[in-house]
């Protein structure tokens, strides 16, 4: 491969980066002024990221916005409708993701 061929597919690498870059601070709600990429990586910190294995706080408000309750959150879904049994003791927090846990469910039944 010569000089010309891999600086030509960096270059591309680079403009494919760039774009899911700027698509991804778009979806986060992040609105670039220019589609730079040292602008794209500067805005990577104006976004609200929830790392794996940190414990967050979760604050619940009222209408007006007043705080009315404040517990620790061990895991994080994408609101979505839940299961009508999710709080029954067998679901598992698996990667973001609620599972049965089978075996526990026939086990919970059985008591």
């Amino acid at each position: 491969m010569n000089q010309a061929s891999i600086l030509e597919k960096l270059i591309n690498d680079l403009e494919i980066i760039n774009n899911k870059l700027y698509h991804f601070l778009v979806d986060c709600g992040v609105q670039p002024n220019d589609r730079k990429l040292s602008t794209l990586v500067r805005l990577l910190d104006d976004i609200l990221v929830i790392k794996r294995n940190k414990q967050y706080l979760g604050v619940q408000t009222n209408k007006q916005g007043y705080v009315t309750d404040v517990i620790v959150i061990d895991g994080v879904l994408e609101y979505t409708p839940m299961p009508d049994d999710v709080k029954k003791g067998y679901y598992k927090l698996i990667d973001n993701k609620l599972v049965v846990d089978e075996k526990m469910k026939v086990k919970l039944w059985e008591v």
